[in-house]
Protein backbone atom coordinates (compact mmCIF):
# COMPACT_ATOMS: atom_id res chain seq x y z
CA UNK A 1 0.00 0.00 0.00
CA UNK A 2 2.70 2.29 0.37
CA UNK A 3 5.76 2.04 -2.51
CA UNK A 4 5.89 5.75 -2.22
CA UNK A 5 7.72 5.81 1.53
CA UNK A 6 9.19 2.80 0.51
CA UNK A 7 11.22 4.89 -2.54
CA UNK A 8 11.53 7.63 0.24
CA UNK A 9 12.68 6.26 2.81
CA UNK A 10 15.03 3.55 1.01
CA UNK A 11 17.08 6.72 -0.84
CA UNK A 12 17.00 9.29 2.56
CA UNK A 13 18.62 6.45 4.55
CA UNK A 14 22.07 7.15 2.67
CA UNK A 15 22.04 10.52 3.55
CA UNK A 16 22.67 10.40 7.01
CA UNK A 17 24.54 7.18 7.10
CA UNK A 18 26.54 8.09 4.38
CA UNK A 19 27.77 11.81 5.58
CA UNK A 20 28.20 10.20 9.07
CA UNK A 21 31.69 8.77 7.43
CA UNK A 22 32.23 11.36 4.74
CA UNK A 23 31.67 14.58 7.41
CA UNK A 24 34.58 13.43 10.23
CA UNK A 25 36.86 11.81 7.36
CA UNK A 26 36.63 14.75 5.20
CA UNK A 27 37.44 16.98 8.28
CA UNK A 28 40.61 15.08 10.27
CA UNK A 29 41.69 13.09 7.66
CA UNK A 30 43.30 13.19 3.95
CA UNK A 31 41.30 9.22 2.75
CA UNK A 32 38.85 11.80 0.30
CA UNK A 33 41.11 13.66 -1.59
CA UNK A 34 41.16 17.14 -3.05
CA UNK A 35 40.37 15.71 -6.43
CA UNK A 36 37.47 14.00 -4.75
CA UNK A 37 36.11 17.37 -3.70
CA UNK A 38 36.65 18.93 -6.82
CA UNK A 39 34.41 16.50 -8.53
CA UNK A 40 31.25 19.04 -9.79
CA UNK A 41 27.76 18.43 -8.10
CA UNK A 42 26.54 18.67 -11.42
CA UNK A 43 27.89 15.17 -12.20
CA UNK A 44 26.53 13.88 -8.57
CA UNK A 45 23.21 15.28 -9.58
CA UNK A 46 22.98 13.52 -12.96
CA UNK A 47 23.64 10.19 -11.42
CA UNK A 48 20.91 11.28 -8.70
CA UNK A 49 18.51 11.70 -11.35
CA UNK A 50 19.38 8.74 -13.26
CA UNK A 51 19.54 6.03 -10.05
CA UNK A 52 16.17 8.65 -8.53
CA UNK A 53 13.79 7.75 -12.16
CA UNK A 54 15.28 4.51 -11.89
CA UNK A 55 14.28 3.29 -8.70
CA UNK A 56 10.73 4.98 -8.70
CA UNK A 57 10.12 3.22 -11.73
CA UNK A 58 11.13 -0.34 -10.13
CA UNK A 59 10.09 0.08 -6.59
CA UNK A 60 6.20 0.85 -7.93
CA UNK A 61 6.18 -2.33 -10.32
CA UNK A 62 8.52 -4.68 -8.10
CA UNK A 63 5.00 -3.21 -5.60
CA UNK A 64 3.19 -4.71 -8.08
CA UNK A 65 4.44 -7.67 -9.44
CA UNK A 66 3.62 -10.48 -7.44
CA UNK A 67 6.29 -13.43 -8.66
CA UNK A 68 9.53 -12.61 -6.99
CA UNK A 69 11.37 -15.11 -9.25
CA UNK A 70 9.84 -12.96 -12.52
CA UNK A 71 10.94 -9.43 -10.83
CA UNK A 72 14.80 -10.99 -11.07
CA UNK A 73 14.46 -12.50 -14.06
CA UNK A 74 13.13 -9.42 -15.90
CA UNK A 75 15.53 -7.39 -14.28
CA UNK A 76 18.23 -9.50 -16.16
CA UNK A 77 17.20 -6.76 -19.66
CA UNK A 78 19.63 -4.89 -18.01
CA UNK A 79 22.18 -6.54 -19.54
CA UNK A 80 21.30 -5.69 -23.20
CA UNK A 81 20.23 -2.23 -22.63
CA UNK A 82 24.17 -2.06 -20.53
CA UNK A 83 25.82 -3.44 -23.87
CA UNK A 84 24.05 -0.84 -26.10
CA UNK A 85 24.66 2.15 -24.47
CA UNK A 86 28.25 1.23 -23.36
CA UNK A 87 27.95 0.35 -27.28
CA UNK A 88 26.78 3.48 -28.50
CA UNK A 89 28.44 5.83 -25.72
CA UNK A 90 31.95 3.92 -24.77
CA UNK A 91 32.35 2.80 -28.08
CA UNK A 92 32.25 -0.88 -26.67
CA UNK A 93 32.73 -3.94 -28.87
CA UNK A 94 31.86 -7.38 -28.38
CA UNK A 95 32.32 -10.92 -29.64
CA UNK A 96 29.94 -12.70 -30.93
CA UNK A 97 29.25 -14.90 -27.37
CA UNK A 98 28.23 -12.07 -25.81
CA UNK A 99 25.86 -11.04 -28.68
CA UNK A 100 24.41 -14.83 -28.32
CA UNK A 101 24.48 -14.25 -24.53
CA UNK A 102 22.42 -10.99 -24.78
CA UNK A 103 20.27 -12.57 -27.02
CA UNK A 104 19.34 -15.86 -25.02
CA UNK A 105 18.52 -13.81 -22.02
CA UNK A 106 16.19 -11.52 -23.92
CA UNK A 107 14.89 -14.37 -25.02
CA UNK A 108 14.05 -16.06 -21.94
CA UNK A 109 12.68 -13.08 -20.75
CA UNK A 110 10.21 -13.05 -23.32
CA UNK A 111 9.24 -16.95 -22.96
CA UNK A 112 8.85 -16.20 -19.13
CA UNK A 113 6.29 -13.43 -19.66
CA UNK A 114 4.05 -15.34 -21.85
CA UNK A 115 1.82 -16.78 -19.89
CA UNK A 116 0.83 -12.79 -18.59
CA UNK A 117 0.78 -12.03 -22.26
CA UNK A 118 -2.11 -14.16 -22.57
CA UNK A 119 -3.70 -13.55 -19.23
CA UNK A 120 -2.07 -16.81 -17.87
CA UNK A 121 0.30 -15.28 -14.87
CA UNK A 122 1.44 -17.54 -12.14
CA UNK A 123 -0.34 -16.29 -9.06
CA UNK A 124 1.98 -15.88 -5.91
CA UNK A 125 -1.01 -18.38 -4.06
CA UNK A 126 -1.77 -21.10 -6.56
CA UNK A 127 -4.82 -21.67 -4.40
CA UNK A 128 -5.90 -17.90 -3.89
CA UNK A 129 -9.48 -16.97 -5.73
CA UNK A 130 -8.85 -15.17 -8.86
CA UNK A 131 -9.88 -11.31 -8.24
CA UNK A 132 -11.19 -8.57 -11.08
CA UNK A 133 -8.11 -6.95 -12.26
CA UNK A 134 -7.54 -3.44 -11.67
CA UNK A 135 -4.90 -1.12 -12.96
CA UNK A 136 -2.50 -1.32 -10.46
CA UNK A 137 -2.58 -5.31 -10.58
CA UNK A 138 -1.93 -4.94 -14.66
CA UNK A 139 1.00 -6.85 -13.98
CA UNK A 140 2.31 -6.94 -18.04
CA UNK A 141 2.38 -3.01 -17.40
CA UNK A 142 4.51 -3.34 -14.34
CA UNK A 143 6.57 -5.62 -16.49
CA UNK A 144 7.52 -3.20 -18.80
CA UNK A 145 8.05 -0.32 -16.21
CA UNK A 146 10.07 -2.50 -14.62
CA UNK A 147 12.18 -3.02 -18.09
CA UNK A 148 12.18 0.57 -18.62
CA UNK A 149 13.30 1.40 -15.30
CA UNK A 150 16.50 -1.06 -16.23
CA UNK A 151 17.04 2.10 -18.97
CA UNK A 152 18.32 4.84 -16.62
CA UNK A 153 19.90 2.53 -14.39
CA UNK A 154 22.18 1.74 -16.95
CA UNK A 155 22.37 4.93 -18.20
CA UNK A 156 23.88 5.81 -14.35
CA UNK A 157 25.99 3.18 -14.37
CA UNK A 158 27.77 4.15 -17.69
CA UNK A 159 27.48 7.37 -16.59
CA UNK A 160 29.33 6.85 -13.55
CA UNK A 161 32.25 5.08 -15.33
CA UNK A 162 32.61 7.75 -17.94
CA UNK A 163 32.46 10.43 -15.74
CA UNK A 164 34.75 9.76 -13.07
CA UNK A 165 37.42 8.00 -15.28
CA UNK A 166 40.40 6.81 -13.61
CA UNK A 167 39.77 8.63 -10.34
CA UNK A 168 40.27 6.60 -7.38
CA UNK A 169 36.88 7.83 -5.58
CA UNK A 170 35.91 7.05 -1.91
CA UNK A 171 32.57 4.81 -2.43
CA UNK A 172 30.64 6.29 0.49
CA UNK A 173 31.50 9.66 -0.31
CA UNK A 174 30.23 9.15 -4.27
CA UNK A 175 26.80 7.39 -2.44
CA UNK A 176 26.62 9.93 -0.39
CA UNK A 177 26.12 12.71 -3.17
CA UNK A 178 24.51 10.77 -5.52
CA UNK A 179 21.94 10.19 -2.52
CA UNK A 180 21.36 14.03 -1.70
CA UNK A 181 20.45 14.60 -4.96
CA UNK A 182 18.37 11.42 -5.66
CA UNK A 183 16.44 12.22 -3.07
CA UNK A 184 15.60 15.53 -4.02
CA UNK A 185 14.61 14.18 -7.40
CA UNK A 186 12.64 11.55 -5.60
CA UNK A 187 10.03 14.14 -4.09
CA UNK A 188 8.78 15.62 -7.11
CA UNK A 189 8.73 12.44 -9.12
CA UNK A 190 6.02 11.09 -6.38
CA UNK A 191 3.28 13.17 -8.19
CA UNK A 192 3.52 11.09 -11.37
CA UNK A 193 4.05 8.29 -9.92
CA UNK A 194 0.87 8.28 -7.65
CA UNK A 195 -0.57 9.43 -10.43
CA UNK A 196 0.26 6.08 -12.34
CA UNK A 197 -1.74 4.17 -9.23
CA UNK A 198 -4.53 6.50 -9.18
CA UNK A 199 -3.70 8.42 -6.37
CA UNK A 200 -4.78 11.85 -6.34
CA UNK A 201 -1.93 14.89 -5.10
CA UNK A 202 -4.10 16.01 -2.22
CA UNK A 203 -3.45 11.67 -0.86
CA UNK A 204 0.10 11.56 -1.52
CA UNK A 205 0.79 12.87 2.22
CA UNK A 206 -1.20 11.32 4.20
CA UNK A 207 -0.63 7.87 2.43
CA UNK A 208 3.25 8.65 3.27
CA UNK A 209 2.33 9.43 6.58
CA UNK A 210 0.71 5.27 7.15
CA UNK A 211 3.59 4.38 5.87
CA UNK A 212 5.37 5.39 8.48
CA UNK A 213 2.58 4.55 10.67
CA UNK A 214 2.94 0.84 9.26
CA UNK A 215 6.63 1.01 8.95
CA UNK A 216 6.53 1.37 13.03
CA UNK A 217 4.38 -1.36 12.84
CA UNK A 218 0.49 0.55 13.00
CA UNK A 219 -2.01 -0.53 10.79
CA UNK A 220 -4.14 2.38 8.79
CA UNK A 221 -6.17 0.61 6.46
CA UNK A 222 -7.76 -2.73 6.23
CA UNK A 223 -5.42 -4.31 4.42
CA UNK A 224 -2.33 -3.40 6.06
CA UNK A 225 -0.22 -6.20 7.84
CA UNK A 226 2.35 -3.95 9.66
CA UNK A 227 3.36 -6.03 12.94
CA UNK A 228 6.47 -6.96 11.12
CA UNK A 229 7.34 -4.05 9.15
CA UNK A 230 10.00 -2.83 11.13
CA UNK A 231 12.07 -6.11 11.13
CA UNK A 232 11.35 -6.74 7.06
CA UNK A 233 12.29 -2.96 5.77
CA UNK A 234 15.03 -2.12 8.23
CA UNK A 235 16.58 -5.80 6.61
CA UNK A 236 15.51 -4.64 3.34
CA UNK A 237 17.60 -1.51 3.79
CA UNK A 238 19.86 -2.94 5.18
CA UNK A 239 20.89 -5.00 2.65
CA UNK A 240 20.40 -2.27 -0.05
CA UNK A 241 22.95 -0.22 1.11
CA UNK A 242 25.31 -3.32 0.70
CA UNK A 243 24.14 -4.25 -2.69
CA UNK A 244 24.54 -0.56 -3.66
CA UNK A 245 27.77 -0.21 -2.21
CA UNK A 246 29.09 -3.16 -4.05
CA UNK A 247 27.57 -1.62 -7.03
CA UNK A 248 30.14 1.28 -7.14
CA UNK A 249 33.07 -0.80 -5.91
CA UNK A 250 32.50 -2.95 -9.33
CA UNK A 251 32.08 0.35 -11.75
CA UNK A 252 34.94 1.41 -9.91
CA UNK A 253 37.10 -1.74 -10.29
CA UNK A 254 35.39 -3.14 -13.70
CA UNK A 255 32.92 -1.50 -15.49
CA UNK A 256 29.48 -0.99 -16.39
CA UNK A 257 29.33 -4.12 -18.51
CA UNK A 258 30.96 -6.44 -15.62
CA UNK A 259 28.24 -5.53 -13.37
CA UNK A 260 25.70 -6.40 -15.35
CA UNK A 261 27.02 -9.11 -16.91
CA UNK A 262 27.88 -10.52 -13.82
CA UNK A 263 24.60 -9.94 -12.19
CA UNK A 264 23.19 -12.81 -14.07
CA UNK A 265 24.28 -15.11 -11.25
CA UNK A 266 21.13 -13.45 -9.28
CA UNK A 267 18.78 -15.76 -11.50
CA UNK A 268 19.98 -19.47 -10.65
CA UNK A 269 20.61 -18.24 -7.06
Amino acid sequence: NYPLFMNIISVFMYIPMSFAYIIPVVSFTDIIGKDQLEIPQYKFAVMGFLDSLAGIMAVFAINFIPNASMIVLVQQSAIPISMGISFIWLAARYTKWQYLGAAITLLGIFIAIIPDMVGHGASADPTAPVAEPSPASNTMMWYVVLILSCVPMCFSSVYKEKALGELDIDVVYLNGWVAVYQFLFAIPLCIPSAALTGMSIPEIMPNMYSGWLCYLGYDSLESDDCSMSFIYVTSYLAFNLIYNILMILILKLGSSNILWLASTVIVPV
